[in-house]
């Protein structure tokens, strides 16, 4: 052979190898592009998913979220009891321990705290129609402030009278024992009803279910 008709085997040869990396190059390029974009699809994806989560929960009224907070509350509640002994005690409000100064926060956690599932279900049951009403009314904040202030009111006034009056005797009967705790969203509830009652005076407000969640609780 030649060396003229080598140096055009090796240019062919050359040609032929530069030809396939660059092909090599290409798909590698096009695949990392691809990945790219399938990464920055997936992002996106993501971020609408979370928009969107964060847009159906701004949507939902303020008394569907005390009763979602509530529910939520009172699974964490269950599940903290298997794993801590007595937990029940640090979220209760214990009337012979606020007036001694002793967990006071309870009487915050006690308003989302509930004795069972039934008692869970007539108030949230009651809070949906009441704060439904109630929110059309004042609006969301002012449910929401309202509430809160209402459960802490009552409970303040709840375990100050057991307290106080309820160590024996009559006082027991009618206020109640102070070694035993108490629980539920009745107290805010209630103060939705007395809101709707002094703003629509004139609009019945019927109690059916909870005298029936009264009636199951013996």
């Amino acid at each position: 052979m030649t060396d003229g008709k080598r140096r055009r085997r090796e240019k062919k040869e050359w040609k032929k190898a530069r030809k396939k990396a660059s092909l090599k190059i290409k798909k590698q390029g096009r695949k990392k592009a691809r990945k790219k974009a399938s990464l920055k699809i997936k992002k996106q994806g993501r971020k609408r998913d979370k928009m969107r989560k964060r847009i159906l929960f701004r949507s939902l009224s303020m008394t569907s979220k005390l009763i979602i907070v509530n529910a939520a509350v009172f699974i964490l509640a269950a599940v903290l009891s298997i794993f801590v002994k007595n937990s029940f005690d640090f979220l209760a409000l214990k009337p012979s321990d606020f007036v001694q100064g002793i967990n006071l926060w309870t009487v915050i956690t006690s308003m989302f705290m509930h004795a069972g599932v039934m008692h869970l279900f007539f108030n949230m049951f009651s809070l949906w129609f009441v704060g439904r009403f109630a929110e059309t009314i004042i609006g969301r904040k002012r449910l929401l402030y309202f509430y809160l202030i209402s459960g802490i009111f009552a409970g303040i006034v709840f375990a100050l009278l057991s307290g106080l009056f309820g160590t024996a005797g009559i006082g027991e009967k009618i206020f109640g024992n102070p070694d035993i705790a108490g629980v539920g969203a009745s107290g805010a509830i209630f103060g939705l009803i007395g809101l709707i009652a002094v703003l629509t005076p004139k609009n019945k407000v019927y109690l059916r279910f909870n005298v029936l969640e009264n009636l199951l609780s013996y």
